[in-house]
């Protein structure tokens, strides 16, 4: 059993993400954005993968400045 992924808040507000998904006859799909209407990335960089686990990783990934 897969231990559960806790998201992390956006790196560029502070609140926590929404998370959600869909499916199709043909796929299933998870996804992740900042719930932060004031935020500068508000609905901008969606992030899908195919399971909640996947889209919650993708979105605690956090690149060091260079």
């Amino acid at each position: 059993m897969s231990e559960y992924v806790k998201p992390l808040p956006c790196p560029f507000c502070g609140k926590l993400p929404t998370i959600g998904g869909y499916k199709s006859p043909h796929q299933h799909m998870a996804w992740v954005m900042c719930s932060n209407k004031a935020c500068v990335i508000y609905e901008k960089p969606i992030i899908e993968r195919s399971t909640h686990q996947e889209v919650v990783t993708a979105w605690n990934t956090r690149h060091a400045p260079d």
